[in-house]
């Protein structure tokens, strides 16, 4: 079966990813999900949109957000400029049981780019009616 996701504990393979696995699994005793990665990128995003806003104001922190970088368990994801949006990248795959896990894995991952799978900026102003 085929399956996609935000995130998989065991995917990306990187050092970033696995001392995140490691350092949840210490705290919570379980594997992180998707919402767990997602909390981590907020919380970055807050703290280095206030960093870069250099105080607390509301405009400052919206202002400073378009555009930011943080790098996280599944790299490096940015907030696109026009609404804010996070482009996190989709991870799909072929799941399958492996030994050692009481559900299902998937394997032969392939990673697609936030922006690619993302709508457009002009299908969003035509959306809003700002043609």
């Amino acid at each position: 079966m085929l399956g996609t996701t935000n995130y998989f504990f065991y995917y990306p393979q990187t050092p970033a990813n696995e001392k995140f696995v490691r350092e949840f699994r210490a705290r919570y005793h379980r594997y992180p999900a998707t919402g767990a990665v997602n909390g981590y990128l907020a919380a970055h995003f807050i703290a280095a949109a206030y960093e870069k806003a250099g105080e607390v104001d509301p405009e400052k922190f919206i202002d400073a957000l378009a555009g930011l970088t943080v790098a996280g368990p599944i790299g490096k994801v940015s907030i696109r400029s026009y609404d804010h949006q996070a482009m996190v990248p989709m991870f799909m795959g072929v799941t399958k049981k492996v030994p050692g896990y009481d559900f299902l894995i998937a394997d032969d991952i392939v990673t697609i780019p936030g922006h690619e799978v993302m709508p457009e900026i002009a299908e969003i102003m035509k959306a809003r009616g700002k043609q």
